[in-house]
Order: C-alpha cells, then structure tokens, then sequence
C-alpha cells in the first residue's frame, strides 16, 4: 500500500492490525490480478493459434471446392466474352473438319440418279453439284488360330534329322507378333487390366487366363529389352544436354510382405529440341540414388520439380531447374479461395500475375518460332532480366506468417528460386516441367485401371513396354502397328537403330498420315490453342 493510503486509514481510526489485515488482503488481490493478466495472455496466444487454423481450415476447405466446382485451369484472367469459352465447334462447320479422312477413304460410293430424267416434268437432269459426307465404319476385330505343321526328315543314310527354322519371334508359344503388339496396345494404351483383357479373349473362344497373358507380357518386355537399352542410351546421351524428369507412385503387391507399401515409376524426357523420347524406369524406392542409375554419366541439364532429391544430382554436375508452375501453383491456390473483391490487394494475386507475364513471353518465343539463340539472348535483354528481378525483389519484400498459407509459398519461392533462375543460361531449357508431367499422366490413367504390379519384376516389364508405347506414340507411329513390326525384325535386324521410333528405315503403312497436320494446327487460333493446353512444339499433343 501506498505511503498516503495508510495514513487515511489511520484518520479513519482503524486500528494498526486492521491497516495489516487490508494491506494482507490487498497484496493478495494484487496477486490474484496478475495472474489473471497472465491468464489473459495465454487465452489471447491460444485464440491466435485457433485464429490460424480456423483460416488455415478454411482456405483449405475453399481450395478443396475450388478445384471440385472452380475452373479446372490454372489460369487467373476472366474472358470478356464468355462466348469464347465454348469449346463446341463454330456455327455452320462440320465436326470432321481439322481431320484428313479424305487421304484415309478406302472407297467411294456415288450416289447418282439412275435415269437422270424429272421425274415432275420430264426434263434432262444436269448436275450442278455434289455433296460429301465420310463415314467411318467399324468393321469387327479377329483372332485366327492357324496351324503350323512344321515336318521332320530324317536321312535314310547318315540318319541326320532335319526341320526347317520356324520364322517366329516366339517359338513353341500361341504367342504371335501381332498378338503381343494387340496386348501391350490394350494395357498400356487403353488401360485395361489382364483380368478383363482375359475375359474378351474368353468371350472369343481363347481360353487365356490373367497369369497366361502375364507371362506373355514378360516374354515380349524380354524380347523388347534390346531396344529399350538403345533409347536408354540414347537419352543418357542427349545432344541437346537438357532433360525433364519427374515420377509418380505405384504399389507393389509384393512390398507388403517387406512392409513397404509404394514404389515409383520415373520418367525421364528429351527436349523439344531432339527426337521425342519417354523414357519409364521402375523403382523400388524414391531414393535418388536409384535415379542416378537412369541417368548414369549424363551431364547437362535436367528440369525437375520441387522434390529435394533431385538436388543431389548437382554433386555429379548436373544443372537442375526447378519448374515455374510449381512455382506459381503454391500463390494460385491460395488465388482460388479468394472473393472478388479480396483480389484487389492480394500479394498471391500479383506473383500470379508476374509469373503469367513471364510465361506469356516464352510462349510468344516459340509461337514465333525463335532459336535456342535468340531465346537466349532474349531472356537476357534488359527488360526481360528486370521482369525477373520485380518478381523476386517483390516476393522476397513479402513479410508473412512462416505457417500460414502465403508464408508457405513464400517459403517454397525462396527455397527453388535460385534454381528457377537456371534457364537463363540456356535457350534449350524451359522454364516448367510441363513434358514430363505430361508423359507421367498416360501411366497414372493406366495405374487407375491396372492399380497395382504384383512384383518388381513386373515394374521393369511395365516400364520397358510402357517406354516403347508411350515413344512410338510420340513419333507419330501407330504404337501397335510398330510393336508387330519390331517384334517380327528384332531378332534379325543387324542394326538396332533401324529400330528406333524415329528411324527413317521404318516402313510407311505404320506411321500416322501426317501430311496435313502442321497445315490443319496453324489454323488453331494462338488463344485456342493456349486455353487448350497444346505445347507449340509438341505434335504429339496436338495428335492427341
């Protein structure tokens, strides 16, 4: 108590014990108020951390409905004329129209009048015109089951037996050419597991069981082996020195009695700028150590994700650049929970926003179909290194909450953005992993239907056979019209390389007619063909 306090209890005639007695009382009070102080200041701490995972709950449950009910692309701007959007074909054309059924018509029928009179007045019919409409007729799939009696002699002198060679990449075995190209053709490119693929042939009389065309697709995966060894090699080799890589899971029926449950399926891509190639290796683990292998002596440059592992290849020179979209996709999901008017002074929103101009310039290189060089020389323009440098002085200026949601991308930024830097020193190199990640969606829509392996060994059989599929596809190659044919030269051809998808010695009938689909995309509008997601240089995405 205060020193005039107790002076005006004393005039108040209070005793010396009752002053002591409310001093006591008065000093516990104090007491019991500072301890509610802190009190107050625990709840305050536990109402922040409720505060921040109400808002992280929140975000995440907008970011769930966004991309359930939300657009599915990642784009952030809103056309002016919803009209636009429609992704039906233009009033007045016909739906066949970007395809070239007319180089593929194995007839024509004519429909004429017969007797070329009127039949109102009598008067001779003259043609001023004809109308053309195709139609594609499916005519039913076969199996045939021929007989082959191979005769035996024996000399009448010597007693020597003779037998003449069987012209047959599997001996002894229903096994065919063709019929290996039509299983791999139904797993790896339509996805459809061996228990229905099983049940179709039993439909059709062949009583092959899921374990019977098991064994068929390791007999073919070996016979294949000495060309996915080749388009290994040739990738490890690249010219370019740029590659895309990236991986996905796959469960293993097998790992469970180990206690592992996933395995990965990698991918490794060539450029733009070297013969399309998708190569798949199976992996045990996602240990970097067994990419390594894949890649062997390789020295150049390899696009990849934000996955840690990958910086490990820099031990062995290897310049690693992380992708862009990744990059941008930690600012736009946060963009995706926004409201309207929550946009307008959104930091998320403006790294989007700089990031898409970035983006937009490299498309505008390739639609104007620059070199490596002048892209190169273009990235380090003045203006264009100013661009970079607003982005990342403008992110790293961001103060953020380490926890929250933009403190996270920011976070994720600063961790990749030396990397995201690395194309700057290559034209070859592109700023997102966009190839890669696209030859990882053909295996995981398969994975979907087929599931799982059940062992190891059947990950390498997926992989080689699913490298050679997804390759001839990329070269505008019919991928089961190709598998007949190499299954039918491999063990005869002296070259392995007359074999490769994009060999020049590869017979016609088993390549895509492409004569006019460089014409036909050219006349795809340059939006269109962004708001469709076709690569510039890809054709095979514009075939698909």
């Amino acid at each position: 108590m205060k020193k005039e306090e107790i002076l005006s209890l004393k005039s108040m005639n209070f005793t010396e014990e009752q002053i002591k007695y409310v001093k006591q009382l008065l000093l516990e009070k104090e007491k019991e108020i500072d301890i509610l102080k802190r009190d107050l200041q625990e709840a305050n701490k536990e109402k922040e951390k409720l505060l921040k995972r109400l808002n992280l709950k929140t975000y995440i449950i907008k970011k769930h409905q966004s991309e359930i009910y939300g657009q599915k692309s990642e784009s952030n701007k809103k056309s002016e004329d919803d009209s636009s959007l429609h992704t039906g074909r233009p009033k007045g054309s016909k739906s066949y129209m970007n395809y070239d059924l007319e180089s593929m018509a194995s007839k024509t029928i004519v429909i004429s009048s017969e007797d070329k009179i009127c039949d109102k007045c009598g008067g001779r019919l003259i043609k001023f015109g004809e109308d053309t409409t195709y139609k594609i007729v499916k005519q039913p799939a076969t199996i045939e089951v021929i007989k082959i009696v191979n005769e035996k002699y024996k000399c009448s002198k010597c007693r020597s037996i003779f037998q003449k060679r069987k012209d047959d990449p599997f001996s002894n075995s229903p096994l065919t050419a063709s019929l290996g190209a039509f299983i791999v053709d139904a797993k790896y490119g339509m996805g459809v597991p061996l228990y229905r693929l099983s049940n179709y042939f039993n439909s059709q009389g062949i009583p092959f069981s899921p374990q019977v065309l098991s064994t068929y697709m390791g007999r073919i995966s070996e016979k294949l082996t000495k060309l996915y060894d080749a388009i290994k090699q040739y990738i490890v080799n690249d010219s370019v020195k740029v590659l895309y890589a990236d991986e996905t899971p796959i469960e293993v029926i097998d790992n469970f009695k180990e206690g592992r449950q996933t395995s990965y399926m990698y991918v490794v891509c060539s450029s733009y700028y070297n013969n399309p190639i998708y190569l798949y290796e199976f992996s045990k683990t996602r240990k970097i150590d067994n990419f390594k292998k894949i890649l062997g002596d390789y020295k150049g440059y390899l696009v990849v994700d934000g996955y840690a592992g990958y910086r490990e290849l820099k031990e062995q020179g290897i310049k690693i650049q992380s992708c862009w979209t990744h990059l941008r996709r930690y600012f736009y999901d946060i963009v995706k929970t926004l409201k309207e008017d929550e946009k307008a002074n959104s930091a998320s929103v403006r790294v989007v926003e700089m990031i898409d101009k970035v983006f937009a310039i490299e498309a505008r290189f390739k639609d104007k179909k620059l070199t490596p060089e002048e892209i190169l020389k273009k990235r380090n323009s003045g203006e264009y290194l100013t661009m970079i440098n607003a982005l990342e002085s403008y992110v790293k200026s961001l103060n953020t909450i380490e926890q929250s949601p933009l403190g996270k991308a920011v976070k994720y930024f600063n961790n990749q953005w030396e990397e995201c830097k690395t194309f700057l020193e290559c034209g070859e190199v592109e700023i997102s992993n966009n190839i890669s990640e696209r030859a990882v969606k053909p295996f995981a829509l398969c994975r979907r239907n087929f599931l799982f392996v059940k062992t190891e060994d059947g990950g390498t059989n997926a992989s080689k056979l699913f490298s050679i599929y997804q390759t001839a596809k990329a070269n505008l190659l019919v991928p089961d019209l190709y598998l007949e044919y190499v299954l039918n030269k491999i063990d005869k051809i002296e070259n392995i390389d007359d074999l490769l998808p994009w060999s020049n010695k590869l017979p016609k009938h088993i390549k895509l007619n492409v004569d006019n689909i460089n014409e036909q995309y050219n006349k795809i509008p340059l939006e269109d063909r962004k708001r469709l997601e076709i690569d510039f240089n890809s054709i095979d995405n514009f075939n698909n």
